[in-house]
């Protein structure tokens, strides 16, 4: 059934297929995938009933993740189910364990990417059941790319309990796999993606970095197109625009180099969301019928359907609402709005985003609740999945240097006994083993107070204004609305954005941008009260919360911090600029039924209604019920 399902794609012959020839997958004459992509159609034009079990379902793997590297993936179910068959049939759970592995992979690239996570982890666990111990598995190999694999998959969709120790698991296994040096570019992969997922950029790119080294020492091509790749996703993830731009290019570049169909149509599609990020609406849209063109040869469900939400988007900036709202239903066609959060926040931003371009303000400040409200859900399950994964990251430090210790304990003990030395040296040896094990355990107690001090700071505050984060400001948000609620006082919120916070960057750089953030936050914290609170809910938007203040209070601290940003001038790229913000004020007492998360929607909408009212200017929700 399977040479069956094979040469629907192939022709076999009799000739035989060797694990000599397999082999050649990991030299490198073949680490392009155009060459991975020929290699394994000529191995499968050679398979036939009469081939060794293990060599068929090797080969098939081997064809299996060439067809999804080049966006083939829904083409595979049928093979799929016919490999597993004979995997079962031959009594080879770690062939079979591999089969499903790669069944969920392919369901992941075709668009079921949250679905895919439970099959992947079957697979992972079935895979692991192998031997004892993972590090006695029959194939090291194996097992580490199926475990790599699997934490980019957990990655993409959200974190998982499970990314730390897998990604411990295959760090262990590194050096057990063949070409160990070169499998070092997965961990530094998977590294950057969980960096990126706890917010230090830095590192995440270093990382990144640290992969194109070695996949440019090894002149390994297919791994190089995927850092670009990582790269300009990762830049554009941090708004550097420029950085994604030069990124993307370079992705676009070696993709047209290598014939890499898949990476052709990424890098267009990375380039059309820096572009429209940019404001370069016509580049943008240039990129983004690329990408659709790209990915409807390849029928990749998953950017298939992404690169229509990004000319969706792309159509709303240029007024074309037809065209905006054809792309998205295509969109939604392809998939379907409720596979990932992800997913639903990005439609949802285009929805936003076509409702702003009809003009009709209704629509568009219901349209924005509903991406506020998505949004808040999502960052709720990113924030809980982000505080579980740090702290397995660190219960799992802790275990590795609790377990060292353990270990240089019982080497210890082990000298001791092996040697026959005086006692008055074995009891210098007890007292300094002793002493270092005490030292040790100190050095850990310490370690481990900072890094919890640490990471409560970093979960807390943003790392650029110094100020609350996004998750921080809006939790005390709801504690001081419950305070009020509790004491029946009233309770004001002030939106602030930036006015022409791009020009800054355009003109002057990023550094110069991050420098406008903070002399806007130095401004307005000389403008409000010891008891009110301030953090940063977006790029260039700020949010204070007023305890016990009411509406012409609020009013006038929200004009007091326009004034004072308008007065104040600093340097800017070498010459004098003063700042300009919109702020939109509301006030309410929480007993009046209003719920906290309410008032700053309704401070937000004032706030759209002083950008459109000109800029540089406060704007009150005077429509709020119970006004103080």
């Amino acid at each position: 059934m399977l040479i069956g399902c094979v040469q629907f794609i192939f022709c076999a012959t009799s000739l035989a297929v060797t694990r000599t020839e397999l082999d050649l997958a990991e030299t490198p004459e073949y680490f392009s995938q155009a060459k991975q992509f020929e290699l394994a159609t000529r191995l499968v034009a050679k398979l036939s009933p009469q081939v060794a079990p293990e060599l068929i379902l090797d080969t098939v793997k081997l064809q299996a993740a060439a067809w999804i590297d080049v966006g083939l993936a829904d083409k595979l179910p049928p093979l799929f189910a016919a490999a597993e068959e004979l995997a079962s049939v031959s009594g080879d759970r770690m062939r079979l364990a591999t089969m499903k592995h790669l069944a969920a992979r392919a369901r992941f690239f075709s668009g079921e990417d949250r679905a895919s996570i439970p099959a992947a982890k079957q697979a992972i666990a079935m895979q692991l059941s192998i031997s004892a111990e993972p590090l006695k598995h029959p194939d090291p190999s194996r097992l580490f790319h199926q475990l790599t694999d699997h934490i980019d998959m957990l990655m993409a969709v959200s974190l998982d309990a499970e990314t730390v120790p897998h990604l411990r698991l295959a760090e262990q296994l590194l050096p057990l796999t063949r070409q160990s040096e070169r499998n070092s570019i997965w961990l530094h992969f998977s590294n950057a993606g969980l960096r990126l997922a706890f917010g230090e950029r830095d590192a995440a790119l270093a990382h990144l970095n640290d992969a194109q080294k070695i996949a440019t020492e090894f002149n390994d091509r297919g791994w190089l197109v995927e850092i670009y790749g990582a790269q300009a996703a990762a830049y554009l993830d941090q708004a550097m625009i420029a950085e994604s731009i030069v990124a993307a290019t370079q992705q676009r570049a070696l993709a047209n180099k290598e014939n890499h169909a898949l990476a052709k149509a990424s890098s267009s599609l990375f380039l059309a969301d820096a572009h429209f990020a940019n404001y370069d609406l016509a580049t943008a849209y240039t990129f983004a019928v690329e990408a659709k063109h790209y990915f409807d040869r390849l029928d990749d469900t998953f950017h298939k359907a992404d690169a229509r939400r990004a000319l969706a988007m792309i159509e709303a900036g240029r007024g074309n609402i037809a065209n905006a709202r054809k792309f998205l239903a295509e969109a939604l066609q392809v998939r379907a709005e409720d596979t990932s959060l992800g997913w639903r926040l990005a439609i949802s931003k285009a929805k936003t985003a076509i409702a702003i371009s009809t003009g009709d303000a209704d629509a568009a400040l219901r349209a924005k609740a509903e991406e506020d409200r998505i949004a808040n859900l999502k960052l709720s399950a990113d924030t809980t999945r982000l505080a579980n994964t740090l702290r397995e990251y660190h219960g799992v430090t802790e275990r590795e240097l609790s377990m060292k210790l353990l270990q240089s304990e019982r080497d210890a003990q082990e000298l001791k006994l092996k040697r026959d030395e005086s006692q008055i040296f074995w009891q210098n040896v007890a007292i300094a083993a002793s002493a270092l094990l005490l030292l040790a355990l100190f050095a850990v107690a310490i370690l481990l107070y900072r890094r919890s001090r640490t990471l409560k700071q970093t979960v807390d505050t943003d790392s650029l204004t110094g100020v609350s984060s996004r998750a921080a400001i809006l939790s005390t948000a709801h504690q001081e609305f419950t305070q009020a609620a509790r004491h029946a006082s009233p309770l004001a919120v002030c939106v602030i954005d930036i006015d022409h916070f791009k020009r800054f960057n355009d003109d002057h750089g990023h550094d110069v941008g991050d420098q406008v953030l903070l002399e806007c936050v130095k401004v307005i914290k000389q403008c409000i009260s010891a008891s009110d609170y301030l953090g940063r809910i977006g790029g260039d938007e700020l949010l204070v919360v007023m305890p016990n203040t009411d509406a012409t209070a609020a009013l006038n601290t929200a004009n007091r911090i326009v004034v004072a940003a308008r007065n104040h001038t600093f340097d800017a790229g070498g010459t004098r600029s003063s700042i300009h913000l919109s702020a939109g004020v509301a006030a309410a007492k929480p007993t009046n039924g209003i719920t906290a998360k309410q008032l700053i929607q309704r401070a937000d909408a004032a706030l759209l209604l002083a950008k459109r009212a000109g800029k540089d200017r406060v704007v009150f929700d005077g429509d709020a019920d119970g006004l103080a």
